[in-house]
């Protein structure tokens, strides 16, 4: 079994015990506060001791899993707690069915009340010829050593049976188990080598048992020898960093669980092997360094409190939220948009980017991306959209069929409106493009389009072949002033489905208004998506679907995700992250 999966499956057996239990668990926090466990966030996690200074991403929870998914069905109705249960053993079964891995035999028996997924490094090997092989440790406290010694050892014994040849090591005291590198290639050859390159490094699970209560699973036994190197050597290990217990201080609210990203390692793992690293171009320090988030329990789902922290010696002008509600733009969004980006000025949005994600271009690219993605439709540059864009914005890309999804930008009417507008016809005109117009339910549109000659071959009885030309009109885009607010679409459905949009805006719907209301009145503007959403953005980042494969029973547990900024400090900016669940 490939360790990528099963991290992935466990990690996701975490996340959706927790997200099931989150309801209950909430609800019998507050019938009674001992409950719950209440972490306030002064102290780090225990397992960081065996997490590496430079792991760029870091996820600890800090209550076992179990008790909020006994919460959960506790709070449920009586008629209802069976069918969750069946649920939630048919989704611990699909999830775990492609490895040997039991999680009823192998880890619910001994596991204890904190878990640490650590990414901890971006390249095993380090050799960038092979691509990029990142390393994964996960660290599970145990709360009785003997069950997880006797569950581990099970769990060996029937990898043995099935054929995999075995390697007991001892590193430091600790005994290190794993597949043999020759058992890992025979299954690849198997399957057919699924894609993968047989030259590259193979990798396999791996696993120790530490004296002092915890239970090590990585993707390979040199991850586990720096886990324990960072063990036996502090200072190198995540507990003795300066900043990240300076991060986790700053989470001053009662959390369940943590999560630490380190900004330039990141950025490293997001590059292509081949390309040099962000770093390298920068004369001088970048903005931010790190982001820590801390996990609370909601009746609809998890809360996340996150700050963006700048890097030791650089600060920012502290800014309060400009907002106090939603942005009257997303009028004209539809319902159905599966991702949503709406707030003020974009314009400075856009440039606040460009300056202060400095270094880090890979991370720039993925944030920008969007945007970047309708400037291309459009053929033009951000500036020349994004330069008479001063007020409100809403910004939705509603699902089609192919690859090139529909989008919709509205922005507020501005002194500078119709300057920038005659511009972009102006570019669109250099382009070959023609300026027409006409009405959308009596709504006058203005349209880019492109106009071609195709031949085609016409055939008569009796008489010879000919070829006649035909003239096809491709819609570049369509944009039209509605009230106060200029609408620009990719086609002309998206500009019709946003001119409709009043009878069936995303601002009426019951799922964004659910999606926003734990989320603080004042700020500077929301980030929305749908579960769809947020698994096609995951396939985006990843590249590929491997990741979305294996965490998709966590994803289709999600109804949407919303992040709002809500200002900045010198030191920071701050963020709220909404996870809802679907009922």
């Amino acid at each position: 079994m490939k360790f990528r999966s099963f991290v992935y499956a466990l990690a996701s057996v975490v996340l959706v015990l927790l997200l099931i239990g989150a309801g209950g668990a909430y609800w019998l926090a507050a019938n009674n506060p001992l409950m719950l466990p209440q972490n306030s966030g002064l102290s780090s996690p225990k397992a960081t001791v065996f997490v590496s200074k430079q792991s760029p991403v870091v996820m600890s929870l800090l209550v076992n899993p179990d008790r909020l998914a006994a919460y959960g069905l506790a709070a449920a109705p009586l008629d209802q707690r069976r069918a969750l249960q069946t649920r939630l053993n048919r989704f611990q079964h699909t999830l775990l069915a492609n490895s040997q891995l039991d999680y009823r035999q192998d880890v619910q028996p001994w596991l204890g009340d904190e878990l640490t997924l650590a990414v901890t490094t971006t390249d095993i090997d380090r050799d960038t010829t092979n691509g990029q092989q990142l390393g994964y440790l996960l660290a599970a406290t145990a709360k009785n050593l003997d069950h997880a010694r006797e569950s581990i050892q099970r769990y060996w014994q029937r990898c043995a049976a099935s054929g995999q040849d075995l390697v007991f090591e001892q590193y430091a005291g600790v005994q290190i188990v794993y597949a043999g590198v020759n058992s890992l290639r025979d299954q690849e050859r198997g399957k057919g080598g699924e894609g993968e390159n047989v030259q590259s490094p193979h990798f396999t699970l791996a696993t120790a048992i530490v004296g002092n209560g915890f239970v090590l699973f990585a993707n390979s036994p040199k991850v586990l020898r720096e886990a324990i190197n960072n063990l036996q050597v502090p200072e190198l290990s995540l507990s003795q960093s300066e900043a990240y217990d300076q991060a986790l201080q700053r989470l001053s609210e009662p959390h369940i669980g943590a999560l630490y990203v380190h900004l330039p390692q990141l950025a490293a793992w997001m590059k292509a092997p081949k390309e040099s690293p962000d770093m390298l171009a920068v004369d001088s320090l970048p903005t931010y360094d790190s982001v820590v988030m801390g996990l609370k329990l909601d009746p609809q789902g998890l809360l996340g409190n996150a700050l963006l922290l700048t890097t030791p010696g650089v600060s920012i002008a502290p800014t309060p939220p400009i907002l106090s509600a939603p942005v009257q733009a997303l009028q004209s969004i539809p319902a159905s948009s599966p991702l949503v980006i709406a707030g003020r000025d974009l314009r400075q949005l856009w440039e606040q980017l460009d300056t202060e994600l400095t270094g880090y271009e890979s991370l720039k690219q993925v944030i920008r991306k969007p945007l970047l993605v309708l400037c291309d439709q459009w053929g033009v540059e951000p500036e020349a959209l994004l330069g008479w864009i001063q007020g409100e914005y809403a910004l939705g890309m509603l699902p089609r069929a192919g690859d090139r999804p529909n989008w919709i930008l509205v922005t507020e009417v501005g002194e500078a409106t119709p300057s920038g507008l005659e511009r972009l016809n102006a570019l669109a005109q250099s382009q070959g493009t023609t300026i027409g117009s006409f009405t959308i339910a009596d709504q006058p549109i203005s349209v880019w389009t492109k106009l071609s000659a195709t031949s085609m071959t016409r055939t008569r009885s009796g008489m010879a072949q000919r070829e006649s030309l035909t003239i096809q009109a491709e819609v570049q885009g369509v944009h039209a002033t509605i009230g106060n607010y200029e609408i620009l679409a990719s086609s002309l459905d998206a500009m019709d489905q946003a001119i409709h949009a009043s009878q069936n805006s995303i601002m009426a719907s019951e799922s964004f208004q659910q999606a926003i209301a734990p989320l603080p009145i004042s700020n500077d503007g929301y980030v929305y998506l749908d579960g769809q959403g947020a698994q096609t953005l995951i396939e985006q980042l990843t590249e590929g679907r491997s990741m979305v494969d294996a965490a998709r029973p966590f994803l289709e547990a999600i109804q949407s995700l919303t992040l709002s900024s809500r200002g900045s400090e010198a030191n920071a900016w701050q963020a709220s992250v909404f996870i809802r669940l679907k009922d």
